[in-house]
């Protein structure tokens, strides 16, 4: 029975782990999943599938492992298991939500009457202590029908102190960051397909944009939530907030063999928001420095923020770098107007230079002229202008690819000091953890993710900034800041920075940051041979399937890496780029590569069951192809000419390779490797029917 849960509930499965008492009944008369002792009893004959039973599974499970730590205080316990239950109500169709109230007006009175209640107290948005006290009368009756009011009272108080975490986990993961989070009420996934739990029965090659959780990130992020939901009730949830937010920054520093005294740690809600606190940092050193006195005009800006590799770098890098909202909603979770400036900073602050990766043709720029590009712009901004400038350097692209080399980075480190500020843009992590130090060294901040390769929940990021404190010694936070960043985010020692962000808990970061984790921890703990030989395997043989495949052609970027190959993971670029050539409709040959317009379309196709799409004559073997879900990186625009083709990724992920390193010795290994290719396989067998039936799934009736 468990394991029909944790298949058919997935979002549950956390709590399954957290060691419940589960007893399976069979009596003439069915119930409910209930709460008996310190056991959930669940009838055999229970249609585990519904809505209506996933509730009020969800309700004894919780309140179960609540009360084995607080057997005294059961109501408390009560309340807040009903309030995470109704809260995983709201995730579910307005028909399922409708069945599951006829399903409790049948065989409960109390329930249906506590559930009226509740509909009407969320219409009038009532408080936290006046909806907990609405749970606990209707709850007192069944579980303490001879008790005063003092215990109603008490156990309200207690309810209170740890209402935001009586939601569950899945909820969670997508709060305190921006719309990208949001889930789509049609498919209870956000823009990217992704859901905020794992996804068993998708195929998982998207590690270049986002990722769901892992089995382990997952049920690791739901024992921590059990675990500030004790500390709520024990009334002390703000240190233990405080504490496991320290503990996840010293987690990362460890992971990536950071000591104490190379770096400062700070997470933030995601790899574009970061963004936004380095920008504003470097105007704060042009206060420093004196500059904005010498401010006159308006279109004399302060900072001269440098990206490099433009558009191929996060889509809202730009509007981040500027201090610019670049999302309607931000993490504090209130809403503000994309494209304006952040409190605080002056829209004319900040000047945007963008030197695209590539030409127009889709060829990459030239690491020579580039870097005589860059060194006539900063030469210009500093020496002519005065300007503080930030270099935005992409570590590795959407497509894997990195323009500039280490040498000459550290050469214009060296020559213009505290008025560079060259920010190493990390966020796919395909870089071994051993690198962030010599970036550090260097006197360069790191901006990471755990997101990524990684595959952490859907997003976290970091700030690393090389201890000596020249970008760090701000005076004033501007207002705007405390929307995306709070106090516990920032290492202890930016203690201006804490003291004047807000001390707002966001429990969404501080939980996808544990998923992240959970992965990160174990991909670093395999050695690194190991490491190398799997993904240098898996890499060689993808690439080989994907130039089998029809209709799919390899985009391999004629480039020479200046830096050491060993940067990056198994010396290999991780992130497969391809095209994608239909036939035309008068026959079944390749035809032209699709622009990104066309492949966003084939994005969205990949991830969703198309078979119905296939005319009458597809085979069996097509059919079970358009069947499979599969979740691919987003297409990226190469060519800017005329022909505008872009590409779509498959990309390799550290949960890939802790799968494949599961086994010891080289035969399993490659098996294991093996069976890994098979599911790669069949993400290029729908690529390829999507080639062949192009021009049948693209008309009307087909569309999203």
């Amino acid at each position: 029975m468990i394991n029909k849960i944790k298949s058919i509930i997935p979002e549950l499965q956390g709590l399954l782990e957290c060691d419940v008492d589960i007893r399976i009944t069979n009596n003439d008369t069915f119930h409910l999943p209930r709460v008996v002792g310190e056991t959930v009893e669940i009838h055999t004959q229970t249609p585990i599938g519904t809505a209506a039973i996933a509730i009020e599974i969800a309700y004894a499970l919780q309140a179960v492992v609540l009360i084995r730590h607080f057997p005294e205080q059961r109501l408390a316990c009560y309340i807040l298991a009903r309030q995470f239950a109704f809260k995983y109500m709201h995730t579910f169709s307005e028909t399922e939500i409708d069945s599951y109230k006829a399903f409790i007006a049948k065989y409960s009175v109390n329930e249906s009457d506590l559930l009226h209640a509740y509909d009407a107290l969320c219409n009038e948005k009532a408080s936290p202590e006046k909806t907990a006290q609405c749970l606990g009368t209707h709850l007192i009756k069944p579980h303490f029908p001879d008790d005063s009011a003092n215990r109603l009272n008490e156990a309200v108080h207690l309810a209170v102190l740890a209402w935001p975490l009586a939601c569950p986990t899945h909820i969670l993961l997508t709060q305190g960051g921006d719309e990208r989070l949001h889930l789509s009420s049609q498919t209870g996934t956000n823009k990217y397909y992704i859901a905020p739990f794992p996804q068993s029965d998708v195929i998982i090659r998207s590690s270049c944009t986002s990722s769901p959780a892992t089995v382990s990130g997952f049920i690791a992020a739901e024992f921590l939530r059990q675990k500030l939901l004790r500390a709520a009730l024990k009334k002390e949830l703000s240190t233990t907030f405080a504490m496991s937010m320290k503990n996840i920054r010293n987690r990362i520093a460890f992971a990536f063999k950071l000591n104490q005294n190379e770096a400062t740690v700070i997470c933030t809600p995601s790899g574009t928001d970061a963004e936004i606190l380095i920008t504003y940092l470097a105007i704060c050193l042009s206060k420093k420095r004196g500059q904005l006195k010498q401010q006159t005009a308006k279109d004399v800006p302060l900072i001269q923020n440098i990206i490099v590799a433009s558009g191929e770098v996060g889509s809202a890098t730009v509007e981040a770098c500027k201090c610019h909202h670049f999302s309607s909603f931000v993490p504090d979770g209130n809403r503000v107007l994309t494209g304006n400036c952040i409190e605080g900073v002056k829209d004319e602050n900040v000047e945007i230079v963008t030197l695209p990766a590539r030409k127009p043709t889709g060829a990459i720029n030239e690491i020579c002229s580039s870097c005589v590009q860059l060194e006539e712009l900063v030469r210009g901004a500093i020496e002519y202008n005065g300007k503080t400038v930030i270099l935005h350097q992409v570590e590795r692209s959407k497509t894997g690819i990195k323009v500039l080399c280490l040498s000459f980075l550290k050469h214009l480190k060296k020559k213009y000091q505290d008025a560079l500020i060259i920010v190493i843009d990390a966020a796919q992590m395909r870089c071994n953890e051993s690198f962030l130090s010599e970036y550090l060294n260097a006197g360069f901040c790191v901006l990471g993710t755990g997101s990524k390769f990684f595959s952490g929940a859907p997003f976290s990021g970091f700030l690393l900034f090389p201890t000596g404190g020249y970008l760090l010694s701000c005076e004033y936070i501007a207002v705007g800041l405390g929307r995306y960043f709070a106090k516990d985010e920032a290492d202890e020692r930016l203690s201006t920075l804490r003291e004047n962000l807000p001390t707002r808990q966001n429990y969404g970061l501080l939980l996808r940051w544990e998923t992240a984790l959970a992965n990160i921890e174990q991909y670093v703990s395999i050695p690194f041979e190991k490491r190398a030989y799997i993904i240098s395997q898996w890499l060689a043989k993808a690439n080989k399937l994907v130039g089998e495949t029809a209709y799919v052609n390899l985009f391999n970027d004629d480039v020479i890496e200046v830096d050491k190959q060993t940067e990056r993971h198994g010396g290999c670029n991780s992130i497969i780029s391809f095209t994608l050539h239909p036939a035309p409709e008068e026959n079944g040959e390749q035809g032209e590569a699709l622009d990104t317009e066309s492949l966003k379309a084939v994005y969205q196709w990949m991830a969703k069951d198309i078979s119905a799409w296939l005319p009458n004559n597809a085979t069996v073997e097509e059919r079970f192809a358009a069947k499979h879900k599969c979740l691919i990186g987003q297409p990226v625009k190469i060519c800017t000419e005329q022909s505008g083709f872009g590409v779509l990724r498959i990309a390799l992920s550290a949960p890939m390779v802790c799968t494949m390193a599961e086994e010891n010795n080289i035969a399993d290994v490659g098996t294991r490797i093996t069976r890994e290719l098979e599911d790669d396989r069949r993400v290029l067998d729908k690529l390829s029917l999507i080639g062949k039936y192009y021009h049948l799934f693209k008309k009307p009736q087909n569309k999203p």
